[in-house]
């Protein structure tokens, strides 16, 4: 495999990492049948380096890149472009990159995940107001960044002129800061990473304990990066505790929509309770023996993995997740409908999803909205191209172009509904058109002339054809579930199937 290893460059730098840091050495442990190459990215040449690289077919890049938001080494803008590029890389996705420390906490609460109480604050009245709702000692620190930026031994406040000082400095040197009750016990580090084969589960490693030089009570900047040697790292012997941590990191990468790896940072209190402070994705790893980081001693202190099987396996999540997120289709202006269609990339096999539905987002417009608010332009475009999913509500095209997907109809489609995905009828060949029949999701849809050419062209589609007594003959269960649902209150109504046709096409309206 060719890879290509993308370091954020320090050179110019103003993060206080800059000369701290060391260069990951992920080249220790990658396979020697590996052909690879280190780069180093600048945050402001970051996107122009990665299109030249994207020219030399490399078949995965290892991505170390960790910059925050809000520093000027390279960061999320290098995702960005690999997804762009569309190009199969390691570690976190834009989405999963830097969420704020408050997305992070949120998410732990909803899943059931204890955190300390906290209040993000943007100004110093704020600040007060949190050392007054919450319970010293309280900790002051950046709203958003890692790295213990900004920590320092005195960020531990145990009274409201020191949360005044803490905060001041804080909010002038980032714009805002977190106040969080300070867990007075042990602190934790867990490992978690994507599972390729189960995204429900993803893979804990061993939990380890901090355990910190005389004196010290927390991980501070300086501790963390400088007066590091006497920090030791200790396998979580309390099977208890240890299955805590391990829920806690699975929930919490599961909730953020984790993709790679991540380090988890959590305290815990003389009771065996656990608390998630943060995550941070894309964590410092693959640091040089002389200067593991905390993610590399779990790697060393876990039986069950190691670097070299680390790095694997991240290689391999990423060659997979950019599999999986190829389209098996792409929009072409088709001349047979004299406008834009759907159509195979690749070969499709007959049952295989096409486009995926379930759990994904939809666009969604009550009929009582389009009636008061839109446009008559707008509401043709509801009559040709928006499709019910209840009585009074129907989905609707997205607000951004690049997610259209203007399939068009067929008597004999070659796609058709199972649940909410769109899968392959029958097996569809490279380059063919992908259809489906309108009638099995649309109602009451503005009528046009049928231009299939198939055998079964109905050559006039009205919009009336769900109410059609051959739709489950032809399709099974392959509609839409308010489609079902009309037809089976109909039929009901009417007492017997076979009245259906006659009775049911004068219907005018569902009420």
């Amino acid at each position: 495999m060719k890879v290509c290893v993308l370091h954020p460059s320090y050179e110019g730098s103003s993060s206080p990492c800059n000369g701290l840091d060391p260069d990951a050495a992920p080249e220790l442990w990658l396979e020697p049948e590996h052909e690879v190459e280190a780069v180093k990215l600048r945050k402001s040449t970051a996107v122009k380096q990665l299109i030249e690289l994207s020219k030399r077919g490399f078949d995965c890049f290892l991505n170390l890149c960790d910059g925050a938001w809000d520093e000027d080494r390279a960061g999320v803008e290098v995702v960005e472009a690999l997804e762009k590029l569309n190009l199969p890389y390691t570690g976190a996705i834009p989405s999963f990159y830097d969420p704020s420390k408050e997305l992070m906490k949120t998410t732990a609460l909803y899943y059931g995940v204890p955190t300390p109480g906290f209040r993000t604050c943007w100004h110093l009245e704020e600040a007060a107001e949190a050392g007054q709702e919450l319970q010293y000692p309280l900790i002051v620190k950046h709203h958003n960044g890692y790295n213990s930026i900004g920590l320092t031994k005195k960020s531990r406040c145990t009274d409201e002129s020191q949360l005044r000082t803490q905060a001041e400095d804080m909010i002038e040197a980032y714009g805002g800061c977190m106040v969080e009750e300070f867990i007075d016990g042990r602190e934790f580090t867990i490992l978690v990473a994507e599972n390729p084969d189960c995204a429900a589960k993803p893979i804990v490693f061993t939990p380890v304990e901090c355990r910190f030089p005389d004196g010290e009570t927390f991980k501070h900047f300086d501790l963390k990066w400088v007066n590091y040697e006497g920090i030791q790292w200790v396998p979580v012997e309390d099977e208890i505790v240890a299955s805590k941590l391990r829920d806690m990191a699975q929930k919490v990468f599961v909730g953020l929509g984790g993709t790679g790896y991540g380090r988890i940072d959590a305290r815990g209190d003389s009771e065996g309770n656990v608390y998630f402070l943060e995550i941070n994705p894309n964590c410092g790893i693959f640091y040089p023996p002389e200067a593991m980081g905390s993610a590399d001693f779990i790697l060393t202190l876990d039986p069950t993995i190691d670097h070299k099987r680390f790095v694997n396996h991240i290689l391999r999540c990423a060659k997979l997740r950019h599999e999986r997120k190829q389209k098996p289709f792409k929009v072409v202006y088709s001349n047979r409908t004299k406008g834009f269609g759907l159509f195979a990339a690749r070969n499709i096999r007959a049952g295989e999803i096409v486009d995926r539905g379930e759990e994904k987002a939809t666009y969604l417009v009550s009929m009582s909205h389009v009636e008061k608010q839109w446009t008559e332009h707008q509401k043709r475009w509801f009559a040709q191209y928006c499709y019910p999913v209840s009585r009074n509500v129907s989905a609707m095209w997205s607000s951004n172009p690049e997610d259209w997907k203007p399939i068009n109809h067929s008597c004999d489609p070659n796609t058709w509904l199972q649940g909410l995905d769109t899968v392959a009828r029958r097996d569809i060949s490279k380059g063919d058109e992908l259809t489906i029949d309108y009638a099995t999701f649309c109602v009451d849809c503005e009528a046009f002339d049928c231009c299939c050419g198939t055998a079964a062209c109905r050559k006039r589609v009205t919009g009336k054809e769900y109410l059609e007594p051959w739709l489950e003959d032809v399709y099974q269960d392959h509609l839409s579930d308010y489609i079902r649902q009309i037809r089976s209150e109909l039929t009901v109504r009417k007492g017997s199937a076979k009245v259906f046709a006659e009775e049911l096409l004068s219907v005018d309206h569902i009420q």
